[in-house]
């Protein structure tokens, strides 16, 4: 990020609009804590380093949860990005790892010690499914179905669901937060990484089926050649 666009993004982050949205976040993040003990799902995105930096700051005892692959750091500097984060904004953390061919986890969330409500930087700018799912549910939801990833009566929280790309960037420069270099190879408004876990249930949630493959391949061509012939 150059310095013309950090002063952009430093003046927007002072702008009542983006103080306002912040101040909700805040708001809505000790709403949930009220409800239950909570734990942040991070990707290690700009949006859940927001999140996380968010609740370290009410909450720092609160639980940073990575669900992530075991060849992210082919991907990009996710390694890095932790070690920074957690060196300046020390939090309980727990990570789990999976292969390109691993499946959901096998159960593998309900062996893990965490709390009945979770932490989401699910915005409802990043897409269609995710803006319904948003407006029908609101910031603060409690699950009625059961599984294992989702079970009955766990709770959701989306502090940063009507919060634009500006917002996070204002917020990610205010806070001199680091973030994966992957973000600087496409325009703010668009960039959007993903981990790519693996085949999982669904291949259409992996990371080339999410209109990454052309940006992985620009960005990074030896991870891709490996992926696209695994």
């Amino acid at each position: 990020m150059d310095e013309a666009e950090r002063l952009m993004f430093q003046a927007w982050a002072s702008m009542p609009p983006c103080r306002s949205k912040v101040a909700q976040a805040q708001s809505i993040i000790k709403e949930a804590l009220e409800i239950s003990p909570a734990y942040v799902a991070c990707s290690w995105g700009k949006d859940s380093l927001v999140l996380a930096h968010l609740v370290w700051s009410i909450a720092p005892d609160t639980l940073l949860f990575h669900d992530g692959s075991d060849d992210e750091d082919e991907q990009d500097n996710y390694s890095e990005v932790r070690e920074a984060f957690l060196g300046r904004f020390p939090m309980p953390y727990q990570g789990i790892t999976r292969g390109y061919n691993d499946g959901d986890g096998g159960g593998l969330y309900e062996q893990l010690p965490l709390h009945p409500m979770v932490f989401l930087g699910l915005r409802a700018e990043e897409s269609k499914p995710r803006r319904i799912s948003l407006k029908k549910y609101g910031l603060l939801h409690q699950y009625q179905s059961d599984s294992a990833v989702r079970p009955l009566n766990h709770w959701r929280c989306c502090p940063l669901a009507w919060w634009n790309w500006k917002d996070v960037w204002a917020y990610i420069v205010a806070h001199d937060l680091p973030y994966l270099s992957a973000y600087d190879w496409e325009p703010r408004d668009r960039g959007r990484t993903s981990v790519i876990h693996g085949k999982r249930i669904n291949p259409k949630h992996s990371a080339l089926a999410m209109g990454q493959s052309e940006r992985l391949r620009r960005r990074n061509p030896e991870f891709w050649e490996k992926l696209t012939h695994a």
